[in-house]
């Protein structure tokens, strides 16, 4: 404690990082699903993305946010294969979440009841605002003196890493459930 008391709280997060050390707060209900049905389905790629999400929410919060959208295209990408269906043209979080909502019959014009139509219409929403976080606000694409981009604080990264375990954890049972996957 003596020896990182003048560290900041970035330099001890990414010290514990190195260490193996878990880090509570990026620790949910959500997160721990989604961690679970990642390891239980084997959809490797989108457990990595996860898992650099997670690890970047309290030091680098570009990162979190731009893993955060990785993980959701790489699970969208991974259902799309088990149905052995090819990657919409334009392979934005935006059109994978809406190709694979239309496959799985989620998409808010297949349901009649106007509460789920509209829960549905929200998750994809939410989908394609992670999208547009990392498009504009990560560090996933270059920038020029134009961008005067702001940087976002944390808990919009933590946000933006929530609603996409939402979405993903909500994708991920919704194939198991209606298509055996496990």
């Amino acid at each position: 404690e003596k020896l990182l008391s003048g560290a900041s709280e970035s330099t001890v997060y990414q010290i514990a990082k190195e260490l193996g050390l878990e880090i509570g707060e990026s620790r949910t209900a959500i997160t721990d699903g989604l961690r679970c049905y990642l390891a239980a389905t084997g959809f490797g790629f989108a457990s990595d993305d996860f898992e650099r999400a997670l690890s970047y929410l309290r030091s680098d919060t570009d990162q979190a946010i731009g893993s955060a959208s990785s993980t959701l295209e790489s699970i969208c990408k991974e259902i799309l294969d088990q149905f052995g269906e090819a990657y919409p043209k334009d392979e934005s979080l935006s059109s994978l979440v809406k190709t694979v909502s239309r496959k799985m019959e989620l998409t808010p014009d297949a349901h009649a009841d106007a509460d789920i139509k509209q829960v549905l219409g929200g998750l994809i929403n939410a989908s394609v605002g992670i999208g547009v976080l990392r498009t504009k606000y990560s560090g996933f694409h270059g920038k020029g003196q134009e961008h005067r981009r702001w940087r976002l604080a944390q808990r919009h990264a933590r946000l933006a890493v929530n609603a996409m375990a939402t979405v993903g954890l909500f994708l991920l049972e919704t194939f198991k459930a209606r298509f055996g996957a496990d």
